[in-house]
């Protein structure tokens, strides 16, 4: 409706983990953000009292993104987000992970199709 009137189109790019100067220090805080560490106590100490101890390991490494696979490097991001601008359809949705951009297809809505 407003592309048709402005020319002027709405797409959205969620990029995965991206190897960034930010990515590559969260491994010392969790999610980068301190304040958060006693949250992930918090949840480590629950699965600790309901017998999931063998996944605590596994639990605090995912939250401190050392276990993030699917990388990419910000030049690939760069260049998936040009592609999108230039080939993308209005009100798409895509996804940059591993170097690869992936659109994303949501089934027909009966609610938006009024519109």
């Amino acid at each position: 409706m407003i592309y048709n009137k402005t020319g002027v189109k709405l797409m959205t790019i969620c990029p995965g983990a991206t190897e960034t100067a930010i990515y590559n220090t969260a491994g010392t805080s969790i999610l980068t953000f301190p304040w958060m560490f006693s949250y992930g106590d918090q949840l480590c100490e629950t699965f600790k009292t309901q017998n999931y101890a063998e996944n605590i390991e596994i639990l605090y490494g995912f939250l401190c993104l050392k276990h993030i696979h699917g990388r990419s490097r910000p030049e690939a991001v760069g260049k998936a987000v040009a592609k999108i601008i230039t080939d993308g359809d209005n009100g798409s949705v895509w996804i940059a992970s591993e170097d690869q951009i992936i659109p994303v297809t949501f089934q027909p809505n009966k609610f938006l199709a009024k519109m």
